[in-house]
């Protein structure tokens, strides 16, 4: 019953379904169907869908980022854990969306079994 009463739960369409009349009426005018991509030029596909995380990151100063290391997915595993960052850890899918696999890493165990089971490119940032 929880997740019916909190919005954050619900699936995406809900929300969108609403709005695809006036959408698709705007694509029609400016003759095309990502017409609001062009808001954030800066950002690949203006943040749509499928924008890099450590791009975004890497566009805002370190002053106002939290320390992020960014990980391929055939990075060895020693290198990961010389990350000189103390636990916990978020690690996060380089490209991802609506929190799929975002995890808090406790502990250097968590680390390895998160390196293996993402099968992507990650990153790291302080907690």
């Amino acid at each position: 019953m929880v997740k019916w009463a909190n919005y954050e739960y619900w699936p995406w369409w809900f929300f969108y379904s609403p709005i695809l009349p006036y959408w698709f009426w705007l694509s029609i005018k400016t003759r095309s169907l990502t017409f609001f991509t062009i808001t954030n030029t800066n950002i690949e596909m203006g943040g749509f869908f499928g924008e890099s995380k450590i791009d975004i990151l890497n566009q805002i100063h370190d002053d106002y980022c939290p320390k992020t290391i960014f990980i391929k997915q055939n990075d060895p595993i020693d290198i990961i854990q010389r990350n000189n960052m103390p636990f916990p850890l978020i690690a996060k899918p380089n490209i991802g969306e609506r929190g799929f696999k975002v995890e808090k890493i406790n502990n250097n165990a968590e680390l390895i079994k998160y390196h293996n089971d993402v099968l992507r490119d990650y990153i790291l940032q302080e907690f």
